[in-house]
């Protein structure tokens, strides 16, 4: 296989594990006694992976897989190289609107969680760190803006909106009423198609009956964001 084709095999996966990971983890047993806790996991080419972790009910990704998978996402749009540090910077300070018990958990040091996720080399430290819920995190956002970043950057005109919408994980030809909507949802017979990857991993998550963060009050199934 050329690079390329491995760039593209890899999104593919990519994109696969984002919407289904917590259908592989619903009947999954629990790794430890007294708690519910188990995750998968998906290796990158770059020698790194990203993982979804189940606790208490809940599907969690860390702020470090968070930015793995935007550095994917700019490699197949042709940026390669970002600057790492900038990327986690960037990333870091737009998911502070994810806020604690509505999208994203804040793990005290050395929490029993965190203590499982480093035992299992999901993470590297056991300090006080976010996570956040699979379903919540903009990832299609992230992507807008270090386009457009980058693009500043570079001294070249922003992307036109339909190109941004347009997820970089999907090639191919598609009819004129679905060129916006590329993401499917996928779960047994369900027609619906989304702009965005996040609006279809949310789709999802009311089909797998995704219990909700504790003190979140919105709908996942949210169709005002289709």
């Amino acid at each position: 296989m050329t690079p390329n084709d491995i760039q593209k095999a890899q999104q593919a996966n990519l994109l696969d594990f984002l919407l289904t990971a917590p259908n592989q983890l619903a009947n999954k047993p629990s790794l430890v006694p007294n708690a519910d806790f188990t995750y998968c996991s998906l290796a990158l080419t770059c020698n790194e992976s990203i993982s979804s972790v189940r606790w208490n009910g809940v599907c969690y990704m860390t702020g470090s897989d968070v930015v793995r998978i935007v550095a994917v996402r700019l490699a197949s749009a042709g940026i390669a190289e970002p600057d790492t540090k900038l990327l986690k910077r960037n990333v870091v300070s737009r998911l502070r609107t994810i806020k604690e018990g509505r999208g994203m958990l804040l793990e005290p040091a050395n929490s029993r969680l965190l203590t499982l996720l480093f035992q299992h080399n999901l993470i590297s430290t056991r300090k006080s760190q976010k996570l956040f819920c699979w379903y919540q995190v903009p990832h299609d956002q992230l992507l807008e803006h270090e386009l457009a970043h980058h693009r500043w950057k570079a001294g070249l005109p922003p992307l036109p909106k339909t190109l941004l919408r347009a997820p970089a994980f999907v090639d191919g030809d598609y009819p004129a009423d679905h060129r916006l909507r590329r993401v499917a949802c996928g779960v047994g017979d369900c027609p619906r198609r989304f702009t965005r990857l996040e609006h279809a991993q949310r789709h999802r998550a009311a089909h797998v009956q995704e219990k909700p963060l504790e003190g979140t009050t919105a709908r996942i199934d949210r169709t005002a964001n289709e």
